[in-house]
């Protein structure tokens, strides 16, 4: 036998999700913070999957967090509240309508059976988000010479090892470039000059992205100088231009220039023979 089911409740009074963008306004390449946020009510027993379909075009976006739940009272009802976290940029200016959330979840509609032999009869329905407008505004015109499009906060540094040598010891240059930003659009670091005194060797420089993150990175280059002469030569600065988005400005990094000093190779040392009588003994060589 079974129960006579109740009006079912409209859906969105029993779940319901919300896409959740930390700025409605952002720099092109800015990296934003975005949260999907269901809430369902607990008396509707839910079971909520810990994956949900959403296509983030035209966005770039990282993979979204493990799901964060907690309960809270409203209305006199108590709900459970699902987040999950993501961070994206938008690479053009544009007015962007995100795509909406869909996201399965099973819901109890009744009963089954009577008294001690009774189950809940779930229900699988799918809970659609909304769809929030983003701004994406362009970056200022005129931007700095050497400018090549990069968007966040980054630290650069530079060092010189060793900072002595002589003529054919290698001497490595290394450039490190880290920070959070729109890394997935910047091609590598910026050009260095360098004398023709120097054979050079350039491997690929090295990125080396922070566990699951798409906009945290460290980009490193090692240059290897082989110097042909002698002299005081002078590396750097180094100068990468970049857009801040918390500051709104174009922003300059230098890294120091170092003064390399090249010795003359060091003279081969040579034995003197020793004047010691010859020694007579022989040795016998086992055949």
């Amino acid at each position: 036998a079974f129960n006579v089911a109740a009006p079912a409740a409209p859906l969105d009074s029993v779940a319901s999700a919300r896409l959740v963008p930390a700025k409605k306004s952002v720099w092109a390449g800015e990296v934003f913070g975005l949260n999907y946020e269901l809430s369902a009510s607990r008396r509707a027993n839910p079971q909520i999957s810990p994956t949900f379909d959403w296509n983030a075009t035209p966005l770039v976006a990282e993979d979204w967090s493990k799901p964060e739940v907690t309960e809270s009272v409203t209305g006199g009802e108590r709900r459970v509240n699902v987040i999950f976290r993501t961070r994206a940029i938008a690479k053009a200016p544009n007015t962007v309508k995100l795509e909406a959330a869909s996201h399965l979840i099973s819901i109890q509609t009744g009963t089954i059976g009577f008294g001690i032999i009774s189950q809940p009869r779930m229900e699988q329905v799918s809970v659609t988000s909304d769809q929030p407008v983003i701004e994406v505004r362009p970056l200022p015109a005129a931007a700095p010479a050497g400018f090549g499009g990069a968007v966040g906060q980054f630290k650069l540094v530079s060092k010189v090892v060793p900072e002595k040598a002589a003529v054919g010891e290698p001497v490595t240059w290394t450039l490190e470039l880290s920070g959070t930003g729109n890394w997935p659009d910047l091609e590598g670091l910026p050009a260095r000059l360098l004398s023709n005194d120097f054979q050079v060797v350039q491997p690929k420089a090295k990125r080396t992205p922070a566990e699951g993150r798409l906009f945290d990175l460290t980009l490193t280059e090692d240059v290897v100088l082989v110097p042909s002469k002698t002299g005081n030569y002078t590396l750097g600065p180094v100068n990468f231009v970049y857009f801040d988005p918390q500051a709104g400005a174009y922003k300059t990094l230098t890294a120091p220039r170092t003064t390399l000093t090249i010795t003359a190779p060091a003279a081969p040392q040579f034995t003197a023979p020793s004047q010691a009588a010859p020694d007579r003994k022989s040795t016998r060589l086992n055949s």
